[in-house]
């Protein structure tokens, strides 16, 4: 759960994956607008503030949707930004290592790596408007973490898809006071979605709720 902050992030990333994804952009076309539509009918509205340029480069089975991914990630941003564009891709843990090592210096892979556009420059989220960023996923710690603290699969990966959301938006754990804050907004996230208290190391079904499928009233 880490944050990287590197301009030099996006050269680099796009000279090892060169070509670009782009998912939920509005069209001209009226039949891949409709396609769209029907295919991911509760993003309609979403689509039209929110970007999500995902890429599933993990050699790992049991990895969640991608419109899972976008939703987790909707969440958390929702309420503080009118346009949000987000880049993730999910890598297996030779690659994800080799970005954690280039960019922080540790030499192995971490879950959830998140890079700020703006480097070094956390902004209030209330004063901004527009969110990028892109977050670097390894399927394979993640799934790993899940089995050790007695989770299942798709609620660590909603946890770490909105924990390195807000890291994008300038939520940060180093302080004590920091760590409270973020852990908190992760909690109210996690539980408006219908997952447990992320802290929790086992599932709890929570009075029979099941984890949301829409949240466009969320």
């Amino acid at each position: 759960m880490e944050t990287a902050w590197s301009l030099s992030y996006f050269e680099r990333f796009f000279r090892r994956h060169r070509q670009v994804y782009v998912i939920f952009t509005p069209t001209k076309h009226e039949t891949r607008h409709n396609e769209t539509r029907q295919k991911y009918p509760f993003l309609t509205l979403q689509r039209q503030r929110f970007h999500l340029n995902f890429e599933n480069a993990s050699s790992a089975a049991g990895i969640p949707a991608e419109r899972d991914f976008y939703r987790w990630a909707w969440s958390a941003l929702k309420n503080e930004y009118l346009r949000a564009d987000i880049g993730l891709i999910l890598l297996d843990e030779e690659e994800a290592r080799a970005y954690n090592r280039d960019y922080r210096g540790k030499d192995y892979a971490t879950n959830v790596l998140s890079f700020a556009l703006n480097e070094g420059e956390i902004l209030p989220c209330q004063v901004s408007e527009r969110l990028y960023g892109d977050l670097i996923i390894c399927p394979q710690v993640v799934l790993k973490e899940a089995a050790e603290q007695g989770k299942t699969p798709e609620r660590h990966f909603a946890h770490l898809t909105i924990h390195g959301t807000l890291h994008l938006m300038g939520y940060d754990h180093i302080k004590d006071d920091e760590a409270e804050i973020m852990e908190a907004e992760e909690i109210r996230l996690m539980r408006a979605a219908g997952y447990p208290n992320p802290t929790e190391r086992t599932d709890i079904k929570m009075d029979g709720a099941q984890p949301k499928t829409n949240f466009l009233n969320a």
